[in-house]
């Protein structure tokens, strides 16, 4: 009896992630619909697909002989949009073949960076020097070794808020990890780093176009994460483009 609540809310952040994920492949707003419930898609699907079978008969011919004449156009103009949408891919020269990319989480999000983008793991430091007059996204600097690392939220600017509100809200309280890029110039702040996979190319969903979101390189969808651009996310980081999202 107890367990059946637990199974529908793992469900509904499931599908609450997969929508987060197919959102961030399109050019739309930081926002992340509402949690799908199990009632909706029932409801749906019966309202779209009940009319067809009620239909009167009349009907049917026209249906009929709009798909033997429609079909053939269909599939060519199909051929010919995955053709143009195959050369717009926006693949970067490491995947050129397989690579490996390390994956790590922040608020319940995986993200993962191409390990020859990655400049390094760092422990979560005893202190962090704050910067006034900063973007909330902004923790401060930290030492490492000789340098100086700036030290990011990472959920403040990739995870939407509605999934940031089940992990405390402090830095410090959630994250161990500190990955870096931007040859270490940077400092992402992660709850935890997961573990090192191999992507194939075409494990990857590439995105099309880089007008937003940038840092984004892609989906995987078999892993349930965001492939970031180290080089993008810095070049970000660095520009006013950057805020919390929401």
């Amino acid at each position: 009896m107890s367990k059946h609540p637990k199974d529908v809310s793992l469900i509904s952040e499931h599908q609450a992630l997969g929508v987060y994920l197919e959102a961030l492949l399109e050019e739309v707003p930081d926002t992340l619909p509402e949690i799908i419930t199990e009632e909706k898609p029932v409801i749906t699907a019966r309202e779209v697909l009940t009319p067809p079978v009620i239909a009167p008969p009349k009907e049917r011919p026209v249906v009929e002989e709009k798909t033997e004449v429609v079909t053939p156009v269909q599939v060519e103009v199909a051929v010919e949009q995955e053709t143009v949408a195959s050369t717009e891919l926006d693949v970067p020269d490491y995947a050129n073949g397989p690579f490996d990319a390390l994956l790590f989480n922040v608020c319940g999000v995986k993200l993962a960076v191409p390990l020859k983008e990655l400049n390094g793991i760092l422990e979560w430091p005893e202190t962090i020097t704050e910067m006034p007059g900063h973007s909330p996204w902004f923790l401060g600097v930290m030492q490492n070794l000789d340098d100086k690392v700036n030290v990011i939220d990472t959920a403040l600017i990739v995870v939407p808020e509605k999934l940031r509100q089940a992990f405390p809200a402090e830095a410090g309280e959630r994250c161990q990890r500190i990955v870096l890029i931007g040859d270490g110039k940077w400092g992402l702040a992660c709850d935890s780093v997961a573990e090192v996979i191999t992507l194939e190319p075409t494990s990857v969903r590439w995105r099309t176009s880089r007008t937003k979101r940038r840092w984004l390189a892609g989906t995987v969808i078999q892993h349930m994460s965001a492939l970031i651009d180290p080089e993008e996310f810095a070049v970000l980081l660095t520009s006013d483009e950057v805020g919390i999202s929401s």
